[in-house]
């Protein structure tokens, strides 16, 4: 089954996922636990890595959705380290992540919308106004994307 615009997988919750994989697709529950490992654990950003997964089943789940990260569009480093990054969106709107290094953790800033509402002077995003909410596959897109370049450092504290 081809869709002209796929659905990028990191939108949906594990239940979500079963209904639609077996509804949409044909296929087993436990399809969606084996994704998740792959995505989430094992970090792949296609179906094709997914190794213990048939390859049919992996050539329909390629037909229907994408794994799908928010675009690096530019990073900014501080002089303490802090990481600013701009990610451009499928619509071309642009957002920000931030990497903050502390002595004994790693901090993570995370946009949860595209500008902001609330007017702060300091924040450079309030000064372009609210124009909506980010999709969970944004949001998770952007975790998912400063994981790998925070590569050997975990963060566990997040902040949006």
């Amino acid at each position: 089954m081809h869709k002209e615009k796929m659905l990028n997988i990191l939108d949906f919750d594990r239940k979500k996922l079963q209904e639609i994989l077996t509804t949409e697709l044909g296929l087993e529950k436990f399809r969606a636990d084996q994704m998740f490992r792959w995505i989430y654990k094992e970090r792949v950003k296609s179906f094709d890595a997914m190794t213990d997964i048939a390859k049919s089943v992996r050539e329909k789940l390629t037909g229907f959705f994408e794994i799908k990260y928010p675009n690096i569009h530019d990073i900014a480093i501080s002089q303490d380290g802090t990481r600013k990054f701009i990610f451009k969106l499928e619509d071309d709107e642009l957002i920000e992540s931030v990497l903050i290094k502390q002595p004994k953790r790693m901090t993570v800033c995370i946009s949860s919308q595209v500008g902001c509402a609330m007017g702060c002077k300091f924040c450079r995003t309030a000064t372009l106004g609210f124009k909506r909410n980010l999709t969970a596959g944004e949001i998770i897109g952007q975790v998912l994307a400063l994981k790998d370049e925070a590569r050997e450092e975990d963060f566990y504290n997040i902040v949006f």
